[in-house]
C-alpha cells in the first residue's frame, strides 16, 4: 500500500514539475520577446538620430590629411619604386592638405605652398564627386564618420629617383581627420 501511495504522490510531483516548467518557459519567452522589442526600438532610435554623411562632411570640416596607404601600383614608369617608397612620398607631399565641404554644395581643397582650389561637390549613393575648373574627381571608395573621412583614388604622381623624373600611376586610400 505504501508503494502505491508513493507512486501516486510521485505522479503528482511529475505533473507539478511539468506545470512549473511550462510556466518557466512561458516566462522566459515573454522576457525574450520583451528584450527583442526593446532592442529593436533602441536601434531604430539610434539610426533616426544618426547624422547623414553629407552632414558629417560639412560639420567636421575642414578635414586634414593624416595618411596615405597604397593599394596597387598600376604603372611605375620603369622606376622600380616600391609601394613603401610611393607611400612615403605621398605622405610627405600630402601633409597639410585639407578638404572643406560647405552646406551649399561648394567646397575647396587647400594645398600648402600651392593655394586652394574651389569645387562643387555631390554625394550620390555614397559616391563622392568633386568638380572644379580644372578637373572632375569621382572617388571609388568613400566613407565618412565623425572621426575620419576616407576615399580611394587612382593618382599619377611625379617621383624623383636618382635624379630621374618618373610618372607613377597608383591606387591608394587617403585618410583625413
Amino acid at each position: 500500500m505504501e508503494k502505491k501511495k508513493n507512486e501516486i504522490s510521485g505522479t503528482k510531483v511529475i505533473a507539478l514539475n511539468g506545470v512549473v516548467k511550462k510556466t518557466q518557459l512561458f516566462f522566459y519567452a515573454f522576457v525574450i520577446i520583451g528584450l527583442m522589442t526593446s532592442c529593436s526600438k533602441l536601434v531604430e532610435e539610434l539610426q533616426a538620430n544618426e547624422p547623414d554623411t553629407e552632414s558629417i562632411l560639412v560639420e567636421e570640416s575642414p578635414w586634414l590629411f593624416s595618411d596615405y596607404e597604397i593599394s596597387v601600383i598600376e604603372d611605375d614608369d620603369g622606376s622600380g619604386l616600391s609601394s613603401q617608397e610611393i607611400e612615403d612620398d605621398m605622405n610627405l607631399y600630402s601633409t597639410g592638405i585639407s578638404f572643406t565641404f560647405n552646406t551649399d554644395g561648394t567646397g575647396f581643397i587647400e594645398i600648402p605652398g600651392q593655394g586652394s582650389e574651389n569645387w562643387v561637390w555631390t554625394l550620390t549613393d555614397d559616391r563622392l564627386k568633386t568638380v572644379s575648373d580644372t578637373q572632375t574627381d569621382r572617388y571609388t571608395f568613400f566613407s565618412a564618420d565623425r572621426n575620419q573621412f576616407t576615399f580611394e583614388s587612382r593618382t599619377t604622381t611625379i617621383h624623383l629617383k636618382d635624379s630621374v623624373q618618373y610618372n607613377v600611376t597608383h591606387v591608394g586610400k587617403y585618410f583625413f581627420k
